[in-house]
């Protein structure tokens, strides 16, 4: 790892096509990827693989979100209460943004983490990239060497749907930063770009682009897709853009979507999380009732996301953000969030199901809200 200052960033652009580093073990807890040392923390994922145990990874650093970031990954054997110290590192050589992993079980249960490359801070090209875990059961989980998918960028879980087709929700920018690294929030834009696109990914990872919407309001480009009935052709893809929420719906598979329209429930600008849960049911994470980025909630509809009548507060504070999740073969779901990235550097966990969503309430010595998963303890560079 070097860092990347104004003075010494990597000047060819092209570097965001050479794949990131893995260290694992011992190289993994290097000074420089210590949680002592760490100035930030952000942007959780989780997955829980066969046999129970749970991943975790975020992207962190030293010094601002940039070029200096890294994605460090962490896992619990105990259903979430206690988290390893960091069993693998990525990071990138060169002048390159490490930015939003996105843990994803496949169907043939295999662990995947996708992540993106973006030069500097963010470009037109960006990058999805991929490692599978080799061992996720393993003392010390190897990885397989990074591929890139496409260009773009994604954020959120890949969509599998009942009919077994696997896709990407991946968002292309339409606003980047010029080469001059000093001026990264000096924008530049390519209005003709179509904000939203799904990729179909068959089992090695190679995509075939699908249908598109195009989002004039979108920002940071957080979008997700989901399958909002029993009908593998009724897909949505819902978007993070300054006034909230977004949809826009297919009826044909993905091949084509409608034009977009404010989704049924309000948001402050975040990032949201949207699944299909084994029951049917459309789980959804948000701000609920919120004021600015408090009251996690986690949220439960039965018509497709028109209605969210159950409602269980997963944590009430300000400036909790970035919620991802995954369910297990009994139905328990597993969320996690950021807390105060620059500040307190926390990442917290909550377990819990179903009925005590529609309850209100955890029913279950299994449940928990608010459990700490990973802290870091630096100051901000």
């Amino acid at each position: 790892m070097r860092y990347t200052t104004p003075d010494t960033y990597t000047k060819d652009r092209n570097c965001i096509y050479k794949p990131s580093d893995i260290y694992v073990g011992k190289d993994a807890e290097r000074e420089e990827f210590s949680r002592k040392t760490r100035g930030w923390q952000a942007i959780p994922t989780i997955e829980r693989v066969p046999g129970g145990r749970l991943f975790c990874a975020c992207y962190a650093g030293g010094f601002d979100e940039g070029p200096n970031n890294y994605i460090p990954i962490a896992v619990s054997d105990d259903g979430g209460e206690n988290w390893s110290r960091d069993v693998a590192v990525i990071d990138h050589p060169d002048s390159v943004r490490l930015h939003e992993p996105v843990f994803w079980l496949s169907p043939q249960n295999e662990l995947w983490l996708f992540f993106n490359q973006s030069y500097v801070w963010r470009d037109p090209v960006g990058g999805v990239w991929a490692t599978k875990c080799v061992d996720y059961g393993a003392e010390i989980p190897k990885w397989s060497e990074p591929k890139r998918i496409c260009d773009g960028v994604m954020t959120c879980k890949p969509l599998t749907t009942t009919d077994g087709k696997v896709f990407l929700p991946v968002s292309h920018w339409k606003e980047y930063v010029p080469i001059d690294y000093s001026n990264r929030h000096q924008f530049k834009n390519m209005p003709t770009v179509e904000t939203y696109r799904l990729y179909l990914m068959d089992n090695g990872g190679s995509v075939t682009k699908y249908g598109a919407v195009d989002i004039p309001d979108a920002i940071f480009d957080e979008s997700m897709a989901v399958q909002t009935s029993d009908n593998p052709d009724d897909i949505s893809i819902l978007a993070r853009v300054t006034t909230g929420i977004v949809r826009s719906d297919s009826h044909d598979g993905g091949r084509s979507f409608g034009e977009a329209y404010g989704f049924s429930l309000p948001s402050p600008s975040a990032r949201f999380f949207v699944k299909r849960l084994r029951s049917g049911r459309l789980l959804m994470l948000t701000h609920y009732e919120f004021t600015e980025r408090n009251n996690m909630t986690a949220l439960l509809s039965e018509d497709g996301g028109v209605s969210w009548p159950y409602h269980l507060l997963l944590d009430e504070r300000k400036n909790i953000s970035y919620p991802d999740a995954c369910e297990d073969e009994d139905g328990r779901i597993f969320a996690i969030y950021d807390f105060e990235r620059y500040r307190d550097k926390e990442l917290y966990v909550a377990s819990f199901t179903e009925s005590e969503i529609m309850r209100g309430t955890l029913l279950s010595g299994k449940s928990y809200l608010k459990n700490m998963a990973v802290k870091a303890f630096g100051k901000k560079q």
